[in-house]
């Protein structure tokens, strides 16, 4: 997308693979609801990869339904109204949505490993080919299943920056082949190497990556817990 391209002020954003910039024009206040990565085909009752690495106004996703939704958020009164009111149209979607079982499988299991698991785990937990796990993946995250599992061992890292002695062993940690290959991983995913980018963290970019929110999109325990087989407690 160009750097010129301006938000609309309701937006779907799809799920992202690398670093996404935003510069405010002024001040605003903002209310967002956060997806787990297998639900964003569902809300969208369509092909989630249309939205990688992107975005679409309320009214270009949903039509009427998310012009209807985009004026009920701004007449709100209060945050508590909108948060409501955001997930009542959400929970519809979702009840009318077929949902995908390998997919589901799949994206748990790799939630919970923080990424560190293998295609052909995924395929043995649900079953799958490699092929049908794909196009389950593009259609229900937007991401292949390596893609989000390397953004997911990127979220873990940044959960545990605090926990860990030095990057060095944190990369050994989440199976990372050096340190080298950590920093590299984080340009792709997030544009700038761990320290760097946690240097450049503004306030909108940190609730991102807050470690409560973290461990709410991760699970809680340690990393070990998800390592490496599917036997996750």
């Amino acid at each position: 997308d160009s750097p010129d391209r301006l938000q609309p002020r309701a937006l779907v954003v799809g799920q992202g693979s690398r670093a996404l910039l935003v510069s405010p024009a002024a001040e605003f206040r903002t209310v967002a609801v956060r997806l787990r990565p297998s639900a964003l085909g569902r809300v969208l009752h369509d092909d989630a990869s249309q939205l990688t690495d992107g975005w679409g106004s309320l009214e270009e996703v949903f039509g009427q339904d998310g012009r209807t939704l985009a004026a009920q958020v701004e007449d709100a009164v209060t945050d508590a109204e909108r948060f409501a009111t955001l997930a009542a149209f959400l929970r519809r979607r979702l009840e009318r949505a077929r949902p995908d079982l390998p997919a589901d499988v799949a994206v748990e299991a790799l939630r919970r490993a923080r990424g560190r698991i293998t295609v052909r785990a995924l395929r043995e937990a649900t079953g799958a080919s490699e092929r049908t796990l794909e196009r389950a993946f593009l259609r229900e995250v937007g991401l292949s299943p390596r893609r989000l599992a390397a953004v997911l061992r990127v979220q873990a890292a940044l959960l545990l920056r605090d926990a860990e002695p030095s990057w060095a062993q944190l990369a050994a940690e989440l199976a990372y082949v050096d340190q080298p290959h950590l920093s590299r991983e984080f340009r792709r995913v997030a544009g700038l190497p761990p320290r760097a980018l946690l240097e450049a963290l503004g306030p909108l970019a940190g609730a991102f990556v807050d470690p409560r929110r973290l461990r709410e999109l991760l699970g809680v325990g340690s990393v070990q817990d998800g390592a490496p087989g599917l036997q996750t407690g």
